[in-house]
């Protein structure tokens, strides 16, 4: 049996391309993983930030009621008394909802 030089180059470009389309196939996959750890980062910041506004609204929301107590208690009604009964509604129904 003998080889000649266009069989034996055919047989290293096959095997070459082979190779090629496995560590190129690797390297995708590597990307994709790299791609999707950043992702990953990017909504635990995401994330962290969202939480940080959440705490800050909650504050805000219960400054609002005491400053809407305040008004009623000294005499202040209509608009404010039915804001406060908004807001006193909002604040038990988003307690529930967190829970």
């Amino acid at each position: 049996m003998t080889v000649d030089i266009v069989q034996l180059a055919s047989i290293i470009v096959a095997i070459g391309t082979v190779v090629g389309a496995i560590i190129g196939g690797y390297k995708i996959f590597e990307n994709i993983k790299r791609s999707d750890e950043k992702h990953e980062q990017e909504i635990r910041k995401i994330n962290s930030k969202i939480k940080t506004m959440q705490k800050e609204q909650a504050l805000m929301c219960y400054c609002i009621n005491a400053i809407l107590d305040g008004l009623k208690q000294q005499g202040c009604n209509g608009e404010v008394t039915k804001a406060l009964k908004k807001m006193n509604k909002h604040l038990n129904n988003s307690a529930h909802e967190q829970e």
